[in-house]
């Protein structure tokens, strides 16, 4: 059976971190049909970011509980979109939480436009 690809906007709205503790939380669900254990073709996030303010600042981004990417900050300002590739048993078919969280720095952290990208079955 051929596979497609598929992806599901997470947030659109911008969301900023404004010191060490500070986190946010996006919970959303992926469909039931979504191939998450494809070591070929592993699912991924993309987000619009920006940093600011005294460095280093320090992102550690959680899936369902599981630590799956830790960035360092060290220029200011600094802009860019990233794709954080993702091992696909960390998804679930069904309810997530991807959690990014400000662990270091007296800067702030900015997102926008969060996409889950997966293969399903056709």
């Amino acid at each position: 059976m051929p596979k497609l690809a598929d992806y599901k906007i997470l947030r659109e709205a911008q969301f900023t971190l404004s010191g060490i503790g500070d986190t946010e939380t996006i919970n959303f669900q992926l469909p039931p049909g979504a191939l998450l254990i494809d070591t070929a073709q592993r699912p991924y996030i993309t987000f619009s970011e920006s940093a600011g303010g005294a460095g280093p600042l320090v992102l550690e981004i959680t899936l369902n509980g599981t630590a799956v990417n830790t960035h360092t900050y060290t220029i200011d300002p600094q802009m860019s979109t990233r794709t954080v590739i993702i091992d696909g048993s960390t998804f679930i078919n069904g309810q997530n939480a991807l959690i990014f969280t400000q662990t270091a720095g007296g800067g702030t952290l900015t997102f926008q436009n969060l996409i889950a990208h997966f293969q399903q079955q056709a």
